[in-house]
């Protein structure tokens, strides 16, 4: 099958040619078209048939959103991929069918996964090399240092949030703590499959471990976690409405 033709909607020049970097080593993919404006994007769309539209939701003008509307209401709509640095509009994306949601920075991993989900759904069968160096899910580790320069391996399953602290990390398990290096940022990226969600720009958490929702006064939401201190996080007012719609209540 030919490569998947790609339309790059991004304004800001250095995010294009990092995406188009990531794309071209993907193998599957070519980008036949760029635009900095939906005006430019709808131009193109209007000449030439895409399969894949990498778009980013804050544009000037009509906003990416807006476009992804515009799509869906098109005879062969093409498949659409947003990319962001604000995670409240995950859930907008998703309810206009979008096949995924990345988050700037892109980790080339976190890319991968987002290049095996427009392979299934093209059916295109990936090159065999490119898939022995995908990093599978069922083995996604995050490494804790410990004396003597040991690593110890803690899958998503064992976590229950992450704390920010400066440059780095808290991570908390059912009962001890890790400093690890890296942003919550960066984690949230690598994570979010597995149901971290952030609810403070100093907390990450697992919402498969809570244990208690506890809604006070002014829609503030507070968190108690299942962890053997009880831990209680409150989520920030800007994303206590998110994480109602994610929980569903």
């Amino acid at each position: 099958m030919d490569k998947l033709k790609v339309l790059l909607v991004e304004d800001e020049e250095n995010s294009r040619e990092e995406l188009k970097h990531l794309i071209s080593r993907a193998g599957s993919m070519e980008v036949v078209g760029e635009a900095e404006t939906v005006a430019e994007a709808i131009e193109l769309l209007n000449s030439l048939q895409f399969d894949v539209v990498f778009l980013d939701i804050k544009m000037p003008g009509i906003s990416g959103l807006e476009l992804a509307g515009i799509l869906k209401r098109m005879a062969k709509p093409p498949a659409v991929v947003f990319i962001t640095a604000y995670s409240e509009h995950a859930l907008k994306a998703f309810d206009l069918e979008a096949v995924d949601y990345l988050m700037k920075p892109i980790l080339e991993e976190r890319f991968k996964d987002t290049v095996a989900r427009l392979e299934k759904r093209f059916s295109i069968s990936p090159i065999e090399q490119r898939k022995e160096e995908r990093y599978p899910e069922s083995f996604e580790k995050l490494f804790i240092e410990k004396e003597g320069g040991k690593r110890v391996p803690v899958s998503p399953e064992e976590i229950f949030f992450f704390e920010a602290r400066d440059d780095y990390a808290m991570l908390h398990t059912r009962d001890q703590r890790f400093l690890i290096s890296g942003s919550l940022k960066k984690l949230e990226e690598r994570l979010y499959k597995y149901g971290f969600f952030r609810v403070h720009r100093k907390y990450l958490v697992n919402l498969n471990k809570i244990s208690e929702i506890i809604p006070l006064s002014r829609g503030v939401i507070l968190l108690r976690m299942a962890d053997s201190s009880k831990s209680e996080i409150l989520v920030s007012r800007r994303k206590a409405k998110l994480l109602r719609k994610v929980l569903k209540f």
